[in-house]
C-alpha cells in the first residue's frame, strides 16, 4: 500500500473485478483512454495480467477511508520504462484533487520501489485536466500522436508527456523533494 495524506494505492485484488470492468466501459473510458475498453476480452485479459503484476501493474486508487474511486496502471516496457495510465471511475470522485493526488504516489511509487527510469503518459487531446496536471507535477511534453488512435470511431490526437527519475526541471526537481520523503509518502508491503 501507499499513502500521502488524501489517497491510498493498493494493488489490484480480484474482488476488483466488477469495478475495473465497470470503470474499463465508462463513457469516460472509452473517450479518454487508448484502452481495450470496447472489447470485453480484452478487457479481462487486462484485468487478469494486472493481478500477475509482471507486464502490468495496477493499482486502486481509494480514499484513506478505503473507498475505491479508480486505478492506476503501469505497463511495462524496456529499459526501466513503464506506460502510466490513470483513472479516477467514479463521477462524484472527479475533480476534488484524488487523481493529482493519485499520479503523483503513482510516479513517486515507480521510481523509488519500482526503480524505473522513465514513465510515458499517453492523454487524448480533449483532456486538458490531465495534461495540466502532468504538467504542474514536472512531466515534460515528448510530442503528439497527431490523428493516430480512434476514440469513439473518429480519429484523435494523443499527447505524450514523460517524468524521468532523474529529470532536470524545476517542477520535477520539486516532485521529489516533496514525495520521495517518506515522512510523505508511506510504502507499506
Amino acid at each position: 500500500m501507499i499513502r500521502s495524506s488524501r489517497v491510498q494505492l493498493r494493488r489490484l485484488e480480484r474482488a476488483d473485478a466488477e469495478l475495473y470492468r465497470r470503470w474499463g466501459r465508462s463513457a469516460q473510458a472509452q473517450r479518454f483512454i487508448y484502452s481495450p475498453a470496447l472489447d470485453p476480452g480484452l478487457l479481462e485479459e487486462e484485468f487478469a495480467q494486472g493481478l500477475e503484476g509482471d507486464k502490468l501493474l495496477i493499482l486502486t486508487v481509494e480514499t484513506l477511508r478505503g473507498q475505491p474511486v479508480g486505478y492506476v496502471s503501469f505497463a511495462f516496457m524496456e529499459d526501466r520504462s513503464a506506460e502510466l495510465t490513470i483513472l479516477i471511475g467514479e463521477p462524484e470522485w472527479e475533480r476534488l484533487g484524488y487523481g493529482v493526488h493519485a499520479l503523483t504516489l503513482a510516479i513517486a511509487f515507480a521510481f523509488k520501489e519500482l526503480n524505473l527510469h522513465r514513465v510515458l503518459a499517453r492523454y487524448h487531446e480533449d483532456n486538458k485536466n490531465i495534461l495540466a496536471m502532468a504538467r504542474r507535477i514536472g512531466g515534460v511534453d515528448e510530442g503528439t500522436l497527431r490523428k493516430g488512435v480512434l476514440s469513439s470511431a473518429q480519429p484523435v490526437d494523443f499527447h505524450y508527456v514523460a517524468f524521468l527519475q532523474d529529470e532536470d526541471n524545476p517542477q520535477a526537481q520539486a516532485l521529489s523533494q516533496r514525495l520521495l520523503k517518506l515522512d510523505l509518502v508511506q510504502f507499506e508491503a
